[in-house]
């Protein structure tokens, strides 16, 4: 599927969508203390009990070894790059490893990934989508401004801000489809919501739809100015992370709650309410 990005972009309907997804939070929802600032500082709390630390990976360890892999030469190339696939996996507490011919595929992958990143069409049928919720954060790790995460935290949240704009602002939602709905894909550790209808061959198209959304809302949330907490103090601006983990926050209040893999004795939160309440 060819994918144009600025049609998206300038597109009323989506900037409607992403101005629902960022009203709905900094005005409180159903629950003032889920505005975005609030929302990092939960992220940044999380991360020290939880090890949601997706800006700190980014940064100082995952992104340098993409980067590496990515630029690898000679006989060792290919256990490299497998080797950075399977530890990305291995941080996300999977059990299963990367063949060669998968690694492969993902930094091919990655490979176009780079070349198109500013250009105008993204051909989604390039892009290697085996076990998306483990290989977007591969492909986010090799430019985090501007490939998002596509996992059940991600997807789920997404899609319940989807359902709820269709109550707000029903034709513009419909006229939409399903460009704004996001399955939650299957994995082994965590099955999110038993109903889901998840075809893998969705995998790639939502993984480039949600990136783009993502890039909408950062901007939308770096042209309100909106503080971002201790989270992102020092940089005081938004970025792809950001978002992530404020939505990542958020995912333990949807209506499908996401048990995190990593933390097989940690309660899940299940609260059973709208994630947003706007008039």
């Amino acid at each position: 599927m060819i994918i144009e990005v600025d049609s998206y972009y300038k597109d009323e309907d989506i900037q409607k969508f992403t101005d629902f997804i960022y009203t709905s939070v900094q005005k409180g929802g159903h629950a003032v203390e889920y505005q975005w600032s609030i929302l990092n500082e939960m992220s940044l709390e999380s991360a020290k009990t939880r090890t949601i630390k997706i800006g700190n990976y980014t940064e100082q360890v995952f992104s340098p070894l993409v980067y590496d892999a990515a630029e690898a030469k000679g006989d060792g190339a290919s256990l490299y790059r497998r080797s950075v696939c399977n530890t990305i996996a291995g941080w996300e507490g999977k059990s299963e490893e990367f063949t060669e011919q998968e690694a492969q595929q993902i930094f091919e992958t990655v490979n176009y990934l780079d070349k198109i990143h500013n250009e105008k069409t993204i051909d989604s049928s390039k892009i290697f989508f085996g076990n998306i919720s483990t290989v977007s954060k591969i492909y986010h790790f090799s430019n985090p401004w501007c490939w998002a995460f596509y996992d059940p935290h991600i997807s789920s949240v997404l899609d319940k801000f989807a359902q709820d704009f269709q109550k707000a602002d029903a034709g513009a939602a419909d006229r939409l489809g399903d460009v704004i709905r996001f399955p939650v894909p299957d994995t082994p550790e965590c099955r999110l919501n038993p109903d889901s209808s998840w075809n893998d061959t969705l995998a790639s198209i939502k993984f480039v739809q949600a990136s783009l959304l993502l890039r909408s809302i950062v901007k939308t949330l770096n042209a309100n100015r909106v503080f971002g907490g201790n989270l992102i103090s020092k940089q005081r601006t938004w970025t792809l992370s950001h978002v992530e983990m404020a939505l990542s926050a958020l995912s333990l209040y949807t209506e499908h709650p996401v048990r995190d893999p990593r933390d097989p004795d940690e309660p899940t939160i299940d609260l059973r309410g709208r994630l947003t309440d706007v008039e």
